[in-house]
């Protein structure tokens, strides 16, 4: 098939696609194109093509499992655009990031608020749907160091620890339990010379 007929053939193929109606391919081992050559609709190849000595090649969508390392660091930015992972998992954690090997002074993952004037803004929010999922588990040498409830109950544990706080106050139907210090003194209150170091009374 010389070129010309080649040529008649291909503007045949295009004019029913772009017609919008069906028919047979034809495929050709060459075509040759001397001029500028448009097309108003899409083109789908199945195989590759060569553009002045390029070659494209049609690729499928890779699948999650079969997505490579980075070469190089990467940022990704979304501008105004949001994203919303989902998963389904009931079998094991849905969504995991674990820093491997003896990594210095870093975070595995960082949350962080850097640019911009933010008026009432959450840096990290974190919810549960219903009060069987606690929003937020903490472990530390595998024990848990801190544990939000679904139910709002919160519970620290830990060897020692400094609450520091300029008032710290308890609701009015609240209770604090403080367990006996064996090793040494219980409680201990360094008031300012203005201060009142205890001041209880109740009517019993």
């Amino acid at each position: 098939m010389n070129f010309k007929s080649k040529l008649l053939a291909l503007v045949a193929i295009l004019f029913f696609v772009i017609a919008g109606t069906a028919s047979a391919r034809t495929e050709y081992d060459d075509i040759l194109f001397n001029g500028y050559c448009t097309f108003d609709q899409d083109i789908t190849l199945n195989k590759s093509i060569t553009l002045n000595g390029t070659t494209y090649t049609s690729l499928s969508p890779s699948a999650w499992d079969d997505l490579t390392s980075p070469d190089a660091n990467k940022t990704h930015a979304f501008t105004t655009y949001t994203s919303i992972f989902t998963g389904t998992s009931t079998a094991a954690d849905q969504w995991n990031f674990q820093g491997l090997g003896a990594f210095g002074d870093v975070s595995i993952m960082r949350i962080e608020q850097k640019t911009g004037n933010p008026t009432n803004g959450t840096v990290l929010e974190v919810i549960s749907a219903d009060a069987d999922a606690d929003p937020l588990l903490i472990t530390a040498a595998g024990a848990t160091s801190l544990q939000v409830y679904g139910s709002g109950n919160v519970d620290i544990a830990g060897g020692t620890g400094t609450i520091d706080y300029t008032d710290f106050d308890v609701s009015a139907d609240g209770a604090v339990t403080l367990a006996g210090d064996l090793g040494g003194t219980m409680i201990t209150l360094t008031p300012s010379a203005a201060a009142v170091g205890i001041d209880a009374s109740n009517a019993t």
